[in-house]
């Protein structure tokens, strides 16, 4: 699963997350709109994140995307074909290889 967020959370996100999170499946949270943020304000976001969610201890990744420059897009793609792998749809470690080296 992909989580896609983009600034405020709502206790249905909070919910939709927690039943994503409890299916087994992988997840990640992909934030979008980020490419006005700073460094500093990318782990205010992170740190928000983990306490809304109760991620602390757990290792859900986050990425940061922008539609606009592209930044973060081929992390989820990395993560979307890693968990392809993992649960057996995608067995080709060529796909893999052409993601990890952004072949495209």
């Amino acid at each position: 699963f992909i989580f896609v967020c983009n600034g405020k959370f709502y206790s249905a996100d909070e919910k939709i997350f927690r039943l994503a999170a409890s299916s087994g499946k992988p997840v990640c949270i992909a934030r979008s709109f980020s490419d006005g943020l700073e460094s500093d304000e990318k782990l205010l976001v992170q740190n928000d994140i983990n306490f809304r969610f109760g991620m602390s201890g757990d290792h859900i990744p986050i990425i940061f995307f922008s539609n606009r420059s592209g930044d973060g897009i081929y992390e989820i793609l990395r993560f979307l074909i890693n968990s392809l792998i993992e649960d057996g749809v995608v067995a080709s470690s060529v796909l893999k290889n052409r993601i990890d080296h952004q072949i495209f």
